[in-house]
């Protein structure tokens, strides 16, 4: 997955992070991909910047403490979370998955990874991934160990290319050329 062409920290933030969520979503073969990032104006909360296979009328609405749900978690905690089962979705009381599941094909949460996007010690956001879509019948449509893994090295890779953005901007606002 070859997403170094949409990682510009020159491109609008929100193109920039549209065009890394739908690469994400077809490069992973899933329902929906989604990115939170840490809300500026409160940095308790964090908010749906980017998302491909939901309307964007979710972008800017969807918003997260990190007490609630499975983004709250990962925000939380600053590690990945994996769900394959089901189930699981249920014990998670997440206050979007509802919402979120309506506009996907399925309907429901079936699969899940979601990473945080982190720069140091700092997690600023996360990039999750719902429902794998099985590249044959009868193979897995859940997500792997290994899934998760190149997941966390692309955000390794978004974190850096925002904080280079955050760089320049301040940069510009202060009248100082790149």
């Amino acid at each position: 997955l070859e997403i170094s062409s949409e990682l510009n920290p020159r491109r609008s933030l929100g193109e920039m992070l549209q065009s890394v969520a739908d690469r994400v979503r077809q490069g992973f073969r899933t329902e929906a991909c989604l990115i939170y990032l840490q809300a500026e104006e409160d940095p308790s909360l964090t908010v749906l910047r980017a998302a491909s296979g939901v309307p964007a009328t979710l972008l800017n609405q969807l918003t997260y403490t990190t007490r609630a749900g499975v983004t709250g978690q990962i925000l939380r905690t600053g590690w990945p979370v994996q769900i394959r089962v089901k189930s699981a979705f249920n014990r998670w009381n997440d206050p979007h998955m509802q919402a979120i599941a309506a506009h996907l094909g399925s309907g429901e949460y079936r699969s899940f990874v979601g990473v945080p996007l982190r720069l140091g010690d700092q997690t600023f956001g996360s990039l999750e991934l719902i429902n794998k879509i099985p590249s044959r019948p009868g193979h897995r449509d859940w997500f792997t160990d290994d899934d998760e893994e190149y997941l966390l090295l692309l955000s390794t890779a978004i974190g850096g290319v925002l904080e280079g953005a955050r760089y320049l901007k301040v940069l510009n606002e202060v009248g100082v050329t790149a």
